[in-house]
């Protein structure tokens, strides 16, 4: 399936595959592109302030709650969004989920869509990418433990318990010893330049084999990499894209 282009003007593109069916995927889908180019256009909002040129994905799953609580806020009609909300899980269980969502399914004003939302973050790393190596076993049981958590989730008739992953792409570069920033930074756009799409797009592909039925699959490329990148660890590192991925369940 070709990937659908959606362009968010000076921010980049996202370019999104949904393998989707039942009574809610459109309204997902909508949800999950509306929410992801939010959060995109959020995070180069982040990159572009003087006082804080920084991206919130460079630091844990929990700092990005923030982010991500108001990008799903924005991207609904209700605005009702939640975070590590109760529920019940099967086997009698209970526990918490990242996000609920109470979101408009028509324009009824009782009929509702209950969405409970898992989501997972780890990094990528660009070189791993471009050599082709197998995707890291952490990150194959961050996505495996996360369909277990939606498939564990008590749903009622009118809900639907999705997963999202976020895994940003790193590339480092050059080191802290370099003193002539012109060379550095005519450096490092040759190197941006050189960065495939179509290797990581293909990469991509393989995350689907972690998620069985009504999986999706979103890449965001982010823009304007030779004035994005930071000192870290001795060396650079830029981030070219984030690919979000996951799959939902229903009743």
């Amino acid at each position: 399936m070709k990937m659908e282009e959606k362009i968010l003007g000076r921010n980049g593109s996202i370019y999104c595959e949904f393998n989707f069916s039942g009574k809610y995927s459109k309204l997902l889908k909508n949800l999950l592109i509306e929410t992801l180019s939010n959060f995109s256009n959020t995070c180069m909002k982040y990159i572009r302030d003087p006082g804080f040129p920084d991206f919130p994905f460079t630091y844990n799953e929990l700092v990005l709650q923030a982010t991500l609580t108001h990008a799903l806020f924005s991207a609904t009609k209700t605005g009702l969004v939640f975070t590590e909300y109760p529920i019940e899980r099967n086997k009698e269980s209970s526990g918490r989920v990242d996000f609920f969502i109470c979101e408009k399914y028509s324009n009824d004003p009782s009929n509702r869509c209950f969405i409970y939302l898992e989501t997972k973050f780890g990094w990528f790393s660009y070189r791993s990418i471009e050599k082709k190596k197998p995707i890291r076993k952490d990150l194959i049981e961050k996505l495996e433990k996360g369909v277990k958590q939606i498939k564990s989730i008590s749903l009622e008739k009118n809900a639907a318990a999705l997963l999202l992953s976020i895994f940003p792409i790193y590339y480092k570069f050059g080191t802290q010893d370099e003193k002539n920033k012109k060379d550095l930074e005519d450096s490092a756009i040759r190197k941006f330049k050189q960065i495939n799409k179509k290797k990581i797009k293909e990469y991509a592909q393989e995350i689907k084999n972690y998620l069985g039925k009504n999986n999706f699959l979103c890449i965001w490329f982010i823009p304007n990499l030779e004035e994005n990148y930071f000192e870290y660890d001795s060396k650079y590192e830029t981030y070219p894209a984030i690919i979000f991925s996951g799959t939902y369940r229903k009743p």
